[in-house]
């Protein structure tokens, strides 16, 4: 029998350990710049960074935890907030910020594909 798969890098330790540090900062980066749109700009700006705060703040903690299942949840809204982000800002940002948040909503869409396939694994096991 195989082993299952994990949300998370479990060996080895310094990998594991990497990968958690990675995830939490991405999220954590996210919900700062959150903050930043939701204090410093007018408009629709504020709303989107409210929502990128939220999320971004609970998939931060989800991943510290290993609960999955929220981060797994605040992806998709997550991705769609920062390419409505990215769309907001291109009258009034560089094109670095705007790169930044695809590139970002595109490492969390494999993320996403990634968890979904961990849970529909794991919905296949027999309960123990």
């Amino acid at each position: 029998m195989t082993n299952p798969p994990v949300p998370y890098v479990v060996e080895p330790p310094l990998s594991a350990v990497l990968h958690r540090v990675s995830l939490f900062a991405r999220y954590a980066v996210l919900a700062i710049m959150g903050l930043i749109l939701f204090m410093y700009f007018a408009g629709a700006l504020p709303w989107a960074g409210l929502g990128i705060f939220v999320l971004g703040t609970a998939s931060a903690v989800s991943v510290m935890f290993s609960q999955y299942r929220l981060e797994w949840v605040s992806l998709l809204p997550l991705t769609g907030l920062c390419v409505v982000t990215a769309i907001l800002l291109m009258g009034i940002s560089t094109g670095v910020v705007i790169m930044l948040l695809i590139v970002a909503s595109l490492s969390m869409i494999e993320r996403y594909f990634h968890l979904s396939h961990v849970a529909r694994k794991l919905r296949k096991l027999p309960k123990s």
